[in-house]
């Protein structure tokens, strides 16, 4: 009986040892698995502040190319009314043009008549003189 009892102390001793080292061998697995639950977290939330970012810049990248595009659509009316008012000063050099021919055949009718009407007085004077 001694030696079946020295036995089962021995083989508790065995089963306590194992159940040590199962434990420990749990601990460690329990914290490897904190440890990567912690990184995948901290991975997740990388992942988080990533997407949050992209979707800051493909809302800024959208605003950048609606005034990119009402930039483009003033440009054009711009380059519309330029050329409008281009083809205005255009014209009113040719009226400008025209009213200096004008002015010239007016400025040579006038001199015109006041030769004429200084030969008229010439006559007129000659007449009364006689």
């Amino acid at each position: 009986m001694e030696k079946r009892r020295t036995d089962l102390e021995t083989r508790l001793q065995e089963m306590e040892k194992l159940q040590e080292r199962t434990q420990s061998s749990l601990k460690s697995k329990e914290t490897e698995l904190q440890q990567a639950y912690t990184s995948l977290s901290g991975k997740d939330d990388r992942i988080d502040e990533l997407k949050q970012g992209l979707k800051h810049e493909r809302s800024g990248k959208r605003k950048l190319k609606k005034v990119m595009e009402i930039t483009s659509s003033n440009v054009e009316r711009q380059k519309i009314l330029l050329n409008d008012k281009e083809e205005e000063v255009g014209r009113f050099k040719e009226q400008l043009c025209d009213y200096e021919k004008k002015i010239e055949k007016l400025n040579i009718n006038l001199n015109q008549m006041k030769k004429e009407l200084e030969v008229a007085e010439d006559i007129m004077l000659d007449v009364q003189t006689k």
